[in-house]
């Protein structure tokens, strides 16, 4: 069901010349839930549907930097 979802997603994005990539829009969801709007990130994380450990090591890189 989600990958056939996110395969006509990154088909609409291709077609329409996005560009970025549709998976970069759950990097900044991540960032900007954790950066600007201070969402705990056992929240984000689950939010996301993965764990704290595994939202920590996957957007620590990018939250640092812009933090």
């Amino acid at each position: 069901m989600y990958r056939d979802y996110g395969q006509r997603v990154s088909r609409t994005f291709d077609r329409r010349n996005a560009p970025f990539n549709p998976y970069d829009l759950r990097h900044a969801y991540a960032i900007r839930g954790s950066v600007r709007y201070k969402v705990p990130v056992a929240t984000m994380a689950g939010w996301m549907g993965h764990s704290p450990t595994v939202h920590w090591n996957t957007y620590n890189k990018w939250i640092s930097g812009v933090a």
